[in-house]
């Protein structure tokens, strides 16, 4: 989404991840392989600008993406409803592996991150309580901002860590039209979308 965007962007609608796709499939047709600099060439070939800077610090590095910020550019943003309650949170996906609550995915810049915890780390307990199978159970005790300290392994490895609990909501947000959109993002959204943006 963040490429398509910027090629729409760069391009005034006229180019798109589409015709990425589209120029591999021509010229890199099997049995031949491409690697990354042969995307590169063509993102640069499609849009006439230099996207090496653009690839280092989305594709090479962890990539940090501002997922309201993207939406916007399209007249879209994320709304949670009325009654949505704000909960204290890890910002952090999770399963359950022999027994325990395993870290499957950690969100850059959330509060695990910024404790130093990773994907793949096994919690033990928060606060010395052994955390329960529902972490939405655990959290409940607790509001955003609140200070914690997680036991966890890594590597089999018995850690602890304190962390400042991070805020989400206790339902899903909807993606909708912001109110008033301007031209430059109603345009951009029928290069991106193929339609009109509506209410």
């Amino acid at each position: 989404m963040a490429l398509d965007l910027k090629l729409l962007s760069d391009s005034n609608g006229q180019v798109s991840y589409r015709d990425v796709h589209r120029q591999l499939y021509n010229k890199h047709k099997l049995p031949k392989g491409f690697n990354e600099q042969d995307v590169i060439a063509i993102l640069n070939e499609l849009s006439g600008q230099d996207y090496a800077a653009w690839w280092a610090e989305n594709v090479e590095a962890p990539m940090n993406l501002d997922f309201d910020a993207l939406l916007n550019q399209v007249g879209l943003e994320r709304v949670y409803p009325e009654d949505a309650k704000q909960i204290a949170s890890l910002d952090v996906s999770t399963s359950m592996e022999k027994g325990l609550l395993k870290l499957d995915h950690v969100r850059r810049g959330g509060a695990s991150w910024q404790a130093g915890l990773t994907a793949g780390d096994l919690i033990v307990a928060i606060d010395g309580r052994r955390i329960s199978t529902d972490l939405a159970t655990t959290l409940s005790a607790y509001s955003a901002g609140d200070k914690v300290s997680v036991s966890f392994f890594r590597r089999d490895r018995l850690q602890q860590v304190t962390l400042t609990l991070g805020q989400t909501y206790d339902k899903d947000a909807k993606v909708q039209p912001v109110p008033a959109p301007t031209p430059e993002q109603q345009a951009l959204f029928k290069a991106w979308m193929g339609v009109e943006l509506s209410d």
